[in-house]
């Protein structure tokens, strides 16, 4: 499955691009739209290629300089066979398809020695989801956001954690992404034991767990 062109990926998101190495000059992103953010990286000498599924934003993604591969998810990748890239860029896709471990599976056959996977989800412990389950009685359907009715996985941190793992990729960095002044403050006065529960993003970098798939390789 694809994922259509909204919001979320026409424009900059600087919470991924403070992710992404200086060194990285190779750089695959999957459900780039129409490459706004990938621009920026381009603009710093980046060799960036982008798979979208929706034509509108591919060729938009083309015209911000992007090397564009206009299929699914799947189809890209399968296209990339044999392909290296210093880091791989998956923001807020994984949601979207049927089969994400799989997709991370695929990633990780194309990452360089030391490359690294940026990701980025919906975080479904955001106290929104709460209130709207258990105090409302029910989720709205809604073009973006944690709610958007295109979703098949609910995500969190944990979600995360367990789909790399169970790939062998080892997380480097988590980011609970904090939008609202009023998030903010309350992890601050926590001591950020709450940011769980008031970042409506979660984000991680990770790298291939090389010591896991040499143990796999011997047993």
């Amino acid at each position: 499955m694809g994922h259509k062109i909204t919001g979320y990926h026409d424009h900059i998101r600087d919470d991924v691009l403070t992710l992404i190495p200086n060194s990285a000059k190779t750089i695959l992103s999957i459900g780039c739209g129409a490459g706004m953010t990938e621009a920026q990286l381009v603009n710093r000498g980046c060799q960036v290629t982008g798979v979208e599924l929706d034509e509108t934003a591919a060729k938009r993604a083309q015209k911000n300089g992007l090397k564009v591969i206009n299929q699914t998810a799947e189809q890209g990748l399968n296209q990339l066979s044999g392909s290296q890239f210093e880091c791989i860029i998956l923001a807020d896709i994984l949601e979207h398809l049927y089969y994400p471990k799989k997709i991370l599976n695929e990633c990780r056959g194309l990452l360089t020695e030391n490359g690294l996977i940026v990701i980025s989800v919906p975080n479904f412990r955001h106290y929104s989801v709460f209130k709207h389950l258990f105090i409302k009685g029910h989720a709205p359907d809604m073009e973006a956001g944690i709610f958007d009715k295109t979703h098949i996985h609910i995500t969190t941190m944990k979600k995360l954690e367990v789909w790399l793992s169970e790939e062998n990729f080892l997380i480097k960095r988590k980011v609970w992404k904090l939008n609202r002044r009023l998030e903010k403050l309350v992890s601050l006065l926590s001591v950020r034991l709450l940011d769980d529960f008031l970042a409506p993003q979660v984000l991680v970098t990770a790298i291939v767990n090389s010591a896991e798939l040499g143990n796999h390789k011997t047993t």
